[in-house]
């Protein structure tokens, strides 16, 4: 006799092949997708900073300025330390990319890769700025 197909063992047997395949690769695939996540996170707080390192270093008038004598591009910034030999500020995201430093992602949008019903248009920024040589460094928090 010539059998022709697959007999309900065999078929039940690739299913659970199939179900125990999807239950190992789904759980690996999520952490590879939060991993991946993460570090787009990290790689904009990187471009964040590398961004305020760029505006201190364009606006540095911004950190020697007497208060009511800053340009415009001074007001948003946040001067929250000083000593003799530097003076450190903050600045968000959103400042950044409203000067062009950074780039939003939709609609005046920082989004967080992490989670993306959040954005991080409030994220500060940490700028420091050393007096002795006029030099500017830049920061951003994870």
């Amino acid at each position: 006799m010539n059998k022709k197909g697959f007999t309900l063992i065999e078929v039940l047997v690739v299913i659970t092949i199939i179900g125990i395949m999807t239950s190992i690769a789904i759980p690996a695939s999520q952490g590879i997708a939060k991993k991946i996540n993460e570090k787009s996170y990290q790689t904009k707080i990187k471009l964040a900073s590398e961004g305020a390192k760029l505006w201190g270093e364009d606006n540095n008038v911004c950190f020697t300025c007497l208060e009511g004598t800053c340009p415009v591009a001074c007001e948003d910034l946040d001067c929250i330390y000083e000593t003799d030999d530097e003076k450190i500020c903050t600045i968000t995201m959103e400042f950044l990319a409203k000067y062009q430093y950074f780039k939003y992602d939709d609609e005046n949008k920082i989004i967080d890769p992490r989670n993306k019903n959040k954005t991080l248009n409030e994220k500060s920024i940490t700028i420091i700025y050393y007096k002795k040589n006029g030099t500017v460094n830049a920061y951003g928090e994870n």
